[in-house]
């Protein structure tokens, strides 16, 4: 456990699987409950009514299978109680066997019931007490964590199905310290401290706001390293985040680049940390090249990949930094995906199979698992191919048709956080989201109404090229960020800026004398004159616009607070 407690720690224990058995409507919920290792949880019932009122105790593991505690009927983890007017009821756990963690279900049989009731936890020589919790899809409370301080939060999915949870945290100025999505069963409880929940937080004092698609129980407790505890039952209630608005801004372009490819279309960049390795590709869809730029980039245009392409389009380009390779699609008919190890551009393999249609764009996925994907878009179909990157890469595994966009060519994956992004291309219906199964990704974090689209009627034309800068600039991901989506206007281009985790819009940005922009990228790499890295746009099919991350940051005013 994170601190040094001389006391034992086991209020909060990892979450294990299984199979939920949570009642569709509980009566009150007690998302934590602790036992054994010298901690006990005593249940207390009072009946301000008169006549007597009778129920059941469902006692759950944190997977939602019954948890057959001393007090609970043999095996089945429920115990039967009957409080009489006026009178009270009261069942403590043994405190035998070894530090265990689960929650409890107090279900009446009278849906009326006027029966109270409340959970007091034992941690030696400390005692602290807790009401039930009303179950609500939006919550809040405080938190710290330092050297001999934590706080630890339990969450109960009381729907019977998996549902996402967002998590994010805020200074005490209400500044976005760090954010994240995580999956939490039906019926199951997840019991974390906040520095497992954000790895690396350090001393941190501030407030915790969750919210989901579904209505959850939570609660917050305080512990010390002497073993002292609190609780903190917050509120059903959370904050959307301290958004900044920067309105339309524009910003002059550093560098233009004006190589071999004709009608170029998508960019990527290859980072190393000697800058002078640094690559930018650009796919040149008309002459089937990728142009391929060393930084500085200006003046400086290598030879380019040419005569290894197929009858087609030369599309989409996506760069694999881990393995160092780069993916480049054409479109029909030769629907094939180049593979080309970087930075020597040799040809190492080909593969497709399928019908990529016109316009096939791609990108990767890591999963927490280890696994790694290839997304790869088509509309022929309107389908999204997904290739297996591990072991013999190349076979075809998936495809799924996304639901929602009337034509797709770019796609955007969040590592972090598990989530495709998929921009309506024509019908300028805004972007979508789903999981990495092709499900819907359903966004609850501004309020009670769920949506898997954002930027509804924002487009003025196609929406294009997108990216994801993450927060903080250089360092691990914390969640925040903000996603650019080109609107592909043909007077001047505009690239909307969302934030990361809300969806919400944060504002325009043009570069001067930049129009009909089809791909984008970034590299936050920090290089020689561009601390924060570099911002590039297509123009007009023929070259590609660069700008300072710190110039655009500048402008607008956004800005990542501090890992």
């Amino acid at each position: 456990m994170p601190l040094p407690r001389s006391a034992p720690p086991a209020l909060f224990l990892l979450l294990i699987a299984g199979v939920p058995l949570l009642p569709a409507q509980p009566g009150r919920v007690f998302p934590q409950l602790a036992d054994g290792g010298g901690i006990r949880s005593e249940v207390l019932l009072t009946n301000p009514g008169d006549t007597a009122q009778a129920g059941t105790l469902r006692f759950r593991q944190p997977s939602g299978e019954p948890w057959p505690l001393g007090i609970a009927t043999a095996g089945s983890g429920e115990l039967r109680y009957r409080v009489e007017p006026g009178g009270v009821a009261r069942f403590t756990t043994d405190g035998s066997g070894p530090a265990r963690s689960g929650y409890l279900v107090v279900e009446p049989d009278d849906p009326d019931s006027r029966v109270t009731a409340s959970i007091g936890y034992q941690l030696g020589e400390f005692e602290v007490s807790a009401a039930a919790t009303a179950p609500a899809d939006r919550f809040h409370t405080f938190v710290e964590v330092g050297r001999d301080v934590n706080t630890g939060i339990a969450v109960v999915n009381l729907q019977g199905e998996t549902a996402p949870l967002w998590l994010r945290l805020f200074d005490p100025d209400g500044t976005a310290r760090a954010s994240r999505v995580l999956e939490l069963g039906g019926g199951r409880q997840m019991a974390l401290f906040v520095d497992e929940l954000f790895i690396g937080l350090g001393d941190f004092t501030g407030s915790l706001h969750l919210s989901g698609p579904v209505p959850f129980a939570t609660l917050g407790l305080r512990q010390r390293a002497s073993g002292a505890l609190s609780t903190l039952p917050g509120a059903p209630d959370a904050f959307d985040g301290a958004v900044t608005t920067f309105g339309t801004v524009t910003v002059r372009p550093l560098l233009e680049l004006e190589g071999a490819g004709s009608n170029i279309d998508s960019l990527a960049f290859w980072e190393n940390p000697d800058p002078g390795q640094v690559l930018l590709l650009v796919t040149g869809k008309a002459n089937r090249v990728v142009e391929v730029w060393r930084f500085p980039f200006a003046g400086n245009e290598q030879p380019p990949i040419q005569g290894v392409f197929g009858e087609g389009d030369v599309n989409g380009v996506v760069v694999d930094q881990l393995q160092g390779l780069l993916y480049v699609t054409q479109s029909a008919p030769s629907s094939r995906i180049y593979v080309f190890s970087l930075p020597d551009l040799t040809l190492v393999q080909e593969f497709g199979d399928v019908d990529l249609g016109r316009e096939p764009n791609l990108d990767l996925q890591d999963s927490p698992d280890g696994s790694r994907r290839l997304f790869v878009t088509s509309d022929a179909g309107n389908v999204v191919h997904v290739f297996d990157l591990q072991g013999a890469a190349g076979p075809r595994i998936d495809e799924f048709d996304p639901e929602g966009p009337g034509e797709i060519e770019t796609i955007l994956v969040d590592d972090l956080h598990q989530i495709l992004y998929v921009p309506d291309e024509e019908s300028r219906e805004g972007v979508y989201a789903f999981h990495t199964d092709g499900t819907p990704y359903l966004n609850c974090s501004r309020g009670p109404v769920c949506t898997h689209r954002f930027a509804v009627g924002l487009f003025q034309a196609d929406a294009e090229g997108i990216l994801l800068y993450r927060c903080p600039a250089s360092g691990p991901d914390s969640g925040n960020g903000f996603i650019v989506v080109s609107d592909q206007r043909q007077d001047v281009n505009e690239y909307e800026f969302f934030d990361r985790v809300s969806w919400r819009h944060l504002g325009t940005l043009q570069l001067e004398g930049v129009d009909n922009t089809d791909g984008i990228a970034s590299t936050q790499q920090p290089l020689p004159g561009f601390p924060l890295g570099l911002f590039a746009a297509v123009h007009d099919d023929r070259s590609v616009q660069l700008v300072g991350w710190d110039v655009i940051l500048e402008a607008t005013g956004l800005a990542c607070s501090a890992p």
